[in-house]
């Protein structure tokens, strides 16, 4: 299996690298998943650069099975229910 974890591109007057994206692919890279860490924001890409770059990596097919994964996942959960009421 390969995954490619992404930091989009997105305004921010802070720049800071993906430590979360790291815990992760530590935690993969130790579970014998092949791991890509991918910044936008410090590799200069736009974000449609950087679906480019996910796919190039993964491939059209791989994608289109997770997408489905996610769509069969989001069809399971739950309605989301309010945390508290304001009144």
């Amino acid at each position: 299996m390969k995954v490619v974890l992404a930091k989009p591109n997105y305004a921010s007057p802070i720049i800071t690298p993906p430590l979360g994206l790291g815990d992760l692919a530590a935690f993969l890279k130790k579970n014998q998943v092949d791991t890509i860490i991918i910044d936008a924001v410090k590799e200069g890409m736009d974000n449609t650069q950087l679906v480019d770059f996910v796919i190039a990596q993964l491939g059209q097919g791989q994608l289109q099975r997770a997408r489905m994964d996610a769509e069969r996942l989001d069809e399971r959960r739950s309605p989301a229910r309010p945390i508290a009421r304001l009144s």
